[in-house]
């Protein structure tokens, strides 16, 4: 099951993580498209259960 509260740490403690190791612009880039593609599917994800 999907939480909301769990994604929004993870992705907190990726963007501390990728700061402090001084993480190129390609990596930072990667990692918010990732992050995009999973809501992307999320929400697909979600409206077909709702049909």
């Amino acid at each position: 099951m999907f939480s909301r509260k769990i994604a929004t740490i993870l992705c907190g403690l990726g963007i501390v993580t990728m700061i402090v190791e001084n993480a190129s612009t390609v990596q930072i880039a990667s990692f918010f498209s990732i992050i995009a593609g999973s809501l992307f599917l999320l929400r697909q994800q979600e409206k077909k259960l709702k049909n």
